[in-house]
């Protein structure tokens, strides 16, 4: 989707554009941004999607609050706090080079893909097994259950796009796991005679 807008290489990476010299295009003096660690992938991202200006050059009414929710989510709370390298940025879910707008079929983020996107760190044992969440450890089989709940096979076997799967539950860019005081709130918004209640 970058590419399709015009945005180059150097946009993200900074870097001098004007050069074919591969050394002159990559060095510090030139402005090139590498990404050394997981903590420069949200910021680098945000330069462009944080700012509402830029963005309207894209879409009339942009989202320009992604930073500041994923700074609140479970996945930007243990990068901040842990610097762990294993916890999901930006890239973990869109995608790096091969990012695709979120309507677009094959984008790791249409809603056909996005259990699979989430089971590719959620459904592994090992890189689970120390997290935990308010005292309780996570699982690591969350997608098997989705898939086979009613929900899961409205989405996949029905192709109901309205059935929920992991973000309209848990958030996308702000994602925790719903709490007792909101899982009410939650279901509400699709069950909307049952939250009433």
């Amino acid at each position: 989707i970058h590419w399709q807008k015009g945005i180059q290489c150097h946009d993200c990476h900074g870097g001098d554009s004007t050069t074919t010299n591969f050394i002159q295009a990559h060095s510090v003096d030139s402005g090139f941004r590498s990404f050394k660690s997981p903590p420069d992938i949200p910021e680098s991202c945000a330069r462009c999607h944080s700012d509402i200006e830029y963005m309207r050059r894209y879409r009339p009414s942009p989202r320009t609050d992604q930073l500041a929710e994923y700074w609140t989510s479970g996945h930007g709370q243990r990068l901040k706090s842990e610097q762990d390298p294993n916890v999901a940025t930006c890239v973990s879910c869109h995608g790096g080079h091969g990012i695709r707008a979120v309507t677009d079929l094959e984008s790791r983020v249409y809603p056909t893909h996005v259990a699979e996107t989430c089971s590719t760190c959620h459904s592994k044992a090992e890189l689970m097994a120390d997290r935990q969440y308010h005292g309780r450890p996570l699982t690591h089989n969350q997608h098997e259950l989705w898939r086979d709940s009613v929900h899961g096979r409205a989405l996949l076997e029905k192709g109901d796009l309205s059935a929920p799967t992991c973000n309209d539950c848990h958030g996308n860019h702000g994602a925790v796991p719903p709490d007792v005081d909101s899982v009410a709130n939650v279901c509400g918004t699709c069950h909307a005679k049952v939250g009433a209640l």
